[in-house]
C-alpha cells in the first residue's frame, strides 16, 4: 500500500519535522492523504489532524480515519497548525 501515493505522503510527512503533540493540516483528501492520516496517527498519536477538503464525503471519511476536524478548503482551522501538507 505504500507505493506511489504512500511514498509521496510519507516523504511529505517526514519533511514537516512534526513532533508528537503538534497540529497537522492536510489540504485535500485524495489517495495520498488517506495514507498520510493513517501514518500520522501512528507516528504522532498525540497530534491533532485537521483536514481541508471540497467534498463532504471526503471530510466525513477523514473524520472516520481520525481527523479531529474536517472543513471546506476555504475554511479557517479551529486551531493553529504547526505543519500543513
Amino acid at each position: 500500500p505504500l507505493l506511489c501515493a504512500g511514498a509521496i505522503g510519507y516523504r511529505s510527512l517526514r519533511l514537516t519535522n512534526l513532533r508528537d503533540g503538534q497540529n497537522l493540516g492536510l489540504t485535500g483528501f485524495g489517495a495520498s492523504a488517506h495514507l498520510v492520516i493513517t501514518m500520522a496517527k501512528h507516528q504522532y498519536p498525540n497530534s491533532n489532524i485537521f483536514v481541508f477538503a471540497r467534498n463532504e464525503k471526503e471530510r466525513e471519511f477523514a473524520k472516520e480515519l481520525g481527523a479531529v476536524w474536517a472543513g471546506e478548503t476555504e475554511a479557517e482551522s479551529p486551531q493553529k497548525l504547526d505543519a500543513i501538507i
